[in-house]
């Protein structure tokens, strides 16, 4: 099969029954009117069977056959060929499934009022008959809608100016919310610009991309009952309202838009109320934990850090927000040498297991590791750990008179810190000492 344009020696060997050649002839409305059939093999009882009267050397000749009002052959060694033109095609009307739909094109100064290119129905059946009956009075209700909005002026607008083409043009809601995304400055932030997108994308696939003012209260409910059958809650349910609301806002003060906002003052339904987070049973983790131990590689050693210290995953693996970089040319992350990881593992005496899985993975991936302990008033049962990991022992095995010299340069004020209570704090009790690996 040949997806080429054709040429004409394509025509050529066509003709001479050498190769097959397939067009279509399509219309505005998607509709074949003209066509041709190839007969191989021609005689004069097929002649007589597709209604041609014999001499085939007439120009122009009458189909009996029902559908084709004129024929015209043209005889060649191979057999013929048979142009059809169809008298009377039915526009408009296509199948799909064996069901018969109505679609017809959008006048292109409407698309933005529409939403869509085309307009399609499902005219619910099977029959020909019926779908025809069916389609005419859709026809006629459509062509009267876009001829009002087409040439309706509303009262007291200047016809030239209506007419005219100096007017602004009214922004599509995809439009719009690039503009309010743009004149809020958040084009480089995610947690703005995400829930915007979802949103926007979401009404856009329910009630196609209109111009503002073409937006009616059924597609704000279409877009909050979405949100309902999803399970949202009502605080999200909410949130997204009032993210559209913002954008229609703020686009129809920006254009001179005169009308109510058909996303304002929404009833929020029978949506799911607030869902509470439950905790992580201790149990499953200390059941991660040890799966962590008994596959022991450094992915699980950052889980098993995690599992149980309240620590990021970024925070885990050493990394803050100035070391990831996305937007480079080559995006990449940026490790800086020397650092220190400080993790908050509880107190020991009441949570032993706490410190000793961190201890466990800090083992597993840094050279230099250990805790320190200070005493935090508002715990009970002795002293709080905190994990302390690096590639290097130089952070950690710094002289009392060099954390002095740093203390008096910084001249802080403070209750509790002094140099030596620094030094001390990596001094451990016997029943801490133990917990480590």
């Amino acid at each position: 099969m040949r997806k080429n344009p054709p040429t004409v020696e394509l025509f050529e060997a066509h003709l001479l029954g050498k190769t097959p050649l397939g067009i279509y002839l399509l219309d505005d409305n998607e509709q074949v009117n003209f066509g041709a059939i190839d007969i191989d093999g021609f005689s004069h009882e097929l002649a007589l069977r597709i209604g041609i009267e014999p001499p085939l050397e007439c120009a122009t000749l009458h189909s009996k056959t029902s559908g084709i009002p004129s024929v015209s052959p043209a005889l060649i060694p191979a057999g013929i060929h048979l142009v059809i033109q169809m008298a009377n095609g039915i526009p408009f009307l296509i199948k799909k499934r064996d069901i018969y739909y109505l679609q017809k094109r959008v006048p292109k100064k409407l698309i933005p009022t529409i939403g869509r290119e085309f307009v399609r129905l499902s005219l619910r059946t099977r029959d020909k008959a019926t779908a025809i009956r069916t389609a005419g009075p859709i026809l006629g209700a459509l062509e009267r809608d876009w001829h009002y909005q087409l040439f309706a002026i509303p009262v007291g607008t200047n016809v030239i100016d209506h007419f005219g083409s100096n007017t602004i043009a009214e922004p599509t809601l995809r439009e719009a919310a690039a503009s309010y995304i743009e004149m809020k400055g958040k084009a480089e932030d995610r947690k703005f610009t995400n829930p915007t997108n979802l949103v926007i994308n979401a009404i856009v696939q329910q009630s196609g991309d209109k111009v503002i003012s073409a937006y009616a209260r059924s597609d704000a409910v279409r877009f909050r009952d979405s949100l309902i059958r999803r399970g949202g809650s009502q605080a999200t349910i909410k949130r997204n309202l009032a993210i559209i609301r913002s954008i229609w806002n703020f686009a129809a003060r920006e254009h001179g838009v005169d009308k109510p906002n058909p996303f304002a003052n929404m009833n929020y339904g029978n949506s799911s109320g607030p869902i509470t987070r439950l905790p992580i049973p201790m149990s499953s983790i200390r059941k991660v934990q040890q799966q962590c131990v008994d596959i022991d590689d450094d992915i699980r050693w950052l889980i098993a850090i995690i599992s149980d210290s309240g620590m990021r995953l970024s925070e885990a693996a050493g990394l803050i927000v100035s070391d990831i970089h996305l937007l480079a040319a080559i995006p990449h992350v940026s490790v800086a040498e020397g650092g220190i990881m400080v993790t908050q593992n509880g107190v020991p005496f009441m949570q032993p297991d706490e410190l000793t899985k961190t201890m466990q993975a800090f083992k597993q991936l840094f050279s230099d590791w250990g805790c320190y302990i200070a005493g935090i008033p508002t715990y009970a049962g002795g002293p709080m750990a905190f994990g302390w990991a690096s590639q290097s022992a130089s952070g950690r095995n710094v002289s009392i008179a060099l954390l002095e010299q740093r203390f008096a340069e910084a001249a802080l004020e403070t209750r509790y810190y002094t140099p030596a209570v620094h030094k001390g704090a990596f001094g451990l009790p016997r029943y801490i000492e133990k917990l480590l690996p």
